[in-house]
């Protein structure tokens, strides 16, 4: 059970939430099935904000297949979004398939937006989790193994500062504490990878690589997503050296396009 929102602003939350989810789908939509299972609200709960979205314009629902989707009017507000995150999405699904298919887990792109990482696409090998992030999540950074990775990214004083401003949210993250996390970010700024023991779920471990501009500044990352037993000491120097390697390739794309792919609001500031 979600725990109540103590600045009072739960309903305003959970519509932006799915306004997120349907700017990520674009113009094919998704059906109120699929936004209750990726947002784990009832579907009372998202049908009556669905109908609060659509009286106000900002949603439509396509009366043959009944799958909702962003308007006009708001998809000209988060145009700029949408496109932000198909550039990611098709930049990097070649890596993305390709590190599913060596390693055979959940593989996870994951985009920096402001203090928060953002699921942009997702793919499975052979060893597919049943619980895993829906393209749309949204973390604070610093929970799961891609946010660390974010954050190890930036310098120890930027990170300390964003942890900080984020402690409120992070306490609904009962396994992911300010000290954890800050152990956590130091680790991986010496190792060069972030690992996630049990942070989200005790079934589920994570490994993730910063993604990054060419001026250095982390954008994302790629992360994998793996049922406990499948990463231990013996599997885990594998799972880096290829996360790095397609890393690395998501890297040289992002030179050769020559453009920054920074969230749009980051770009602002």
């Amino acid at each position: 059970m979600r725990k109540r929102d103590p600045s009072g602003c739960q309903s305003l939350n959970r519509g932006l939430d799915i306004l997120r989810r349907l700017a990520i789908e674009g113009r094919s939509g998704m059906r109120l099935i699929d936004l209750q299972r990726n947002t784990n609200l009832t579907r009372p709960t998202v049908h009556r904000i669905l109908g609060a979205l659509t009286r106000q314009g900002l949603v439509e629902q396509e009366f043959e297949t009944r799958r909702y989707r962003m308007s006009v009017e708001t998809g000209l507000i988060s145009s700029e979004y949408g496109l932000w995150a198909q550039r990611m999405r098709k930049l990097c699904r070649e890596q993305l398939e390709n590190t599913a298919a060596e390693l055979g887990d959940t593989i996870l792109l994951l985009a920096r937006a402001g203090s928060t990482t953002v699921c942009v696409d997702r793919t499975s090998g052979t060893n597919p989790l049943a619980l895993t992030v829906d393209i749309g999540t949204s973390r604070p950074l610093g929970v799961g193994a891609g946010g660390i990775a974010v954050l190890a990214a930036l310098s120890d004083e930027e990170s300390t500062a964003m942890l900080q401003s984020l402690r409120p949210r992070l306490a609904h993250y009962p396994n992911a504490s300010l000290r954890s996390l800050t152990i956590a970010v130091r680790k991986a700024r010496a190792n060069a990878y972030a690992f996630s023991d049990a942070f989200i779920s005790s079934s589920v471990r994570g490994v993730a690589v910063p993604i990054l501009n060419p001026d250095g500044g982390p954008i994302g990352a790629l992360c994998v997503a793996a049922v406990y037993e499948r990463v231990n000491n013996k599997t885990l120097r594998a799972i880096v050296k290829v996360l790095t390697q397609q890393r690395d390739k998501i890297s040289q794309l992002i030179t050769k396009e020559g453009t920054s792919l920074s969230y749009p609001a980051a770009r602002e500031t």
